[in-house]
């Protein structure tokens, strides 16, 4: 239920009542590799076919209020 900036498409993800109002999710949690992964380089691609692409920061939006000074807290660890 924390609140994180997303781009308007990105707004489907937040669990809403028929009101429009946040509602509670259950079961959330991250996976370890996600935050082993978390600001380390990752391979994005823009057009497979030609094989075009470059390495940016791994680092979902979702996930930045889970992050402080390098360490996560939050949401339960599952392997």
């Amino acid at each position: 239920m924390r609140k994180c900036a997303v781009k308007i498409n990105q707004k489907l993800y937040e669990a809403q009542d028929e009101n429009g109002k946040p509602v509670s999710t259950i079961n959330e949690s991250v996976h370890r590799s996600v935050i082993s992964r978390y600001v380390g380089v990752a391979q994005v691609c823009t057009d497979d076919d030609k094989g075009i692409c470059s390495q940016i920061a791994y680092k979902p939006e979702t996930l930045a209020p889970f992050f402080s000074g390098g360490t996560f807290a939050g949401l339960p660890v599952v392997e």
